[in-house]
């Protein structure tokens, strides 16, 4: 942006000074940071010419560079930070030897890119990344992950995670050059135009994994449309009775759509028919989230929302609270 006040000007030695517009405020807590400086305008002499427009970048157009780069660097970034609702990557490499570099960069006009994330690290002493990406909500964007060895380097193992690992949604497992794109739909399209996560046309499942203790028939569990109060599922203590103490039980249910809320409850009466249980939820293409677990209780209740495009929100659990992404 040009800006301009009258008299003075930008001159030598003021380049990503800011341009602000005051508060109300004494203490300036609130004033807005605007622009910074980028370039002044000199006379034949060479002087700062000050009764002329100045040359300021402008803030807004880098905030999705800003917001990732200093949640990437940050280990208790500024509340008004949107780092806990920044779509993410998770990197993990071990290597035997050398330095190894990593880079993201993102597509910020047709065919011009930007570098968000750089780093590097000693292949021995391997590396465990969180890399923060630009806001979902503001449509399609492509990504080129980049993986190098140096000279010496040597890399023995490399994973690329959608979110958090634990969740599975696993992008790619190579060193070089990776392009993927993250569609307006939540889908992960890579460079071939081959969905790797998500996409519309998803069918979703529950699959619930439970270990039973010493008496299985005191064990009941129940999965309810939060906003309709129908029943998707409901198993008794009595169907459980059949079971032995340690057996297994997997169960795959159909019926669970997106832009829906849920919630699921499972009880044990007296506390000795449960060792644990796990919570899934699974697409068509068998990528698989975690989204409740526990051991031995008496009762627990997860109410979770899945949006449109298939993100996961546990919204209030008795046993955990936390927030992920599916797919």
């Amino acid at each position: 942006m040009c800006v301009t006040r009258g008299t003075g000007n930008a001159c030598a030695g003021d380049s990503g000074g800011p341009l602000v517009i005051p508060g109300d405020s004494d203490t300036s807590s609130d004033d807005v940071v605007v622009g910074l400086s980028s370039f002044g305008l000199y006379d034949d002499d060479n002087n700062c010419v000050t009764d002329t427009w100045s040359g300021f970048a402008r803030i807004t157009s880098k905030l999705n560079w800003i917001n990732s780069v200093v949640c990437f660097h940050s280990i208790d970034p500024p509340e008004d930070f949107p780092c806990g609702t920044l779509p993410f990557l998770t990197l993990e490499v071990s290597g035997s030897s050398g330095d190894i570099t990593i880079s993201i960069d993102v597509e910020e006009s047709e065919g011009q890119f930007e570098t968000i994330i750089t780093t590097s690290a000693s292949a021995s002493d391997g590396l465990f990344e969180t890399l923060f990406l630009y806001p979902k909500e503001e449509g399609t964007r492509q990504y080129t992950f980049n993986v190098h060895a140096g000279e010496t380097g040597e890399v023995d193992d490399l994973k690329l995670w959608l979110g958090d690992p634990l969740y599975n949604n696993l992008l790619h497992d190579t060193t070089g050059t990776f392009t993927f794109t993250i569609q307006d739909d939540g889908a992960v399209v890579d460079a071939q135009g081959k969905i790797i996560v998500g996409g519309p046309e998803t069918t979703y499942y529950t699959q619930l994994e439970i270990v039973f203790g010493n008496e299985p028939g005191e064990v009941s569990w129940s999965l309810v449309d939060a906003i309709s109060n129908e029943q998707i599922f409901t198993v008794l203590p009595s169907q459980n009775a059949v079971y032995q103490p340690g057996a297994t039980l997997a169960k795959i249910d159909l019926g669970i759509q997106p832009d829906r809320s849920y919630l699921f409850e499972i009880s044990d009466a007296n506390g000795n028919g449960l060792q644990s249980y796990s919570l899934y939820l699974l697409d068509s293409n068998n990528n698989s989230s975690l989204i409740a677990k526990g051991d031995t209780v008496a009762s627990e209740e997860t109410l979770l929302n899945i949006d449109e495009s298939g993100f996961v929100t546990v919204i209030r659990s008795t046993k955990r609270l936390k927030m992920t992404s599916f797919p």
